[in-house]
């Protein structure tokens, strides 16, 4: 019986651990993303969901889910941070410069060189935030950033 409670609190105390590792990373980098999270602190994806859905069950950390990629933070302002994130997210970037006028994604791909699975992808982020907007013309689409 000894042994079992070592082992338990052992493994009790290395969840609490993990929690903690991840909620002192979120709480020092509001807005990473999940991927970025576990590439940070070395750890597998399951585990990670694990604890980062106990940390959001918890109300410890909130979650936002943009396309496929969720983003974390503890912020009050948290849709702040997750924007500042992917501001900071070199494609969306590249995509926002080079629409200075209505362009079609073949325009995007020649001036940007991001592969047009990607830029399909990242338009569609862009155009969930409000930032980007989808236009048909002439049997045409193209992207343009929203005039605010």
């Amino acid at each position: 019986m000894y042994q079992f409670c070592f082992i338990f609190n052992s493994l009790t105390s290395f969840v609490k651990e993990k929690n903690v590792r991840i909620y002192e990373y979120i709480e020092s980098h509001p807005g990473k993303t999940s991927s970025e999270i576990i590439k940070k602190l070395g750890i597998s994806s399951s585990t990670a969901r694990f604890h980062m859905n106990k940390l959001v069950e918890h109300k410890m950390v909130k979650q936002q889910k943009i396309d496929k990629i969720r983003y974390f933070t503890n912020d009050q302002n948290y849709e702040k941070q997750i924007r500042i994130s992917l501001e900071n997210n070199i494609h969306l970037k590249t995509i926002i410069d080079v629409l200075d006028n209505p362009k079609t994604l073949d325009e995007i791909f020649e001036k940007t060189k991001v592969s047009k699975s990607l830029l399909s992808k990242r338009l569609k982020v862009l155009r969930e935030l409000g930032v980007v907007e989808k236009i048909t013309r002439e049997q045409k689409t193209v992207f343009a950033v929203v005039n605010n």
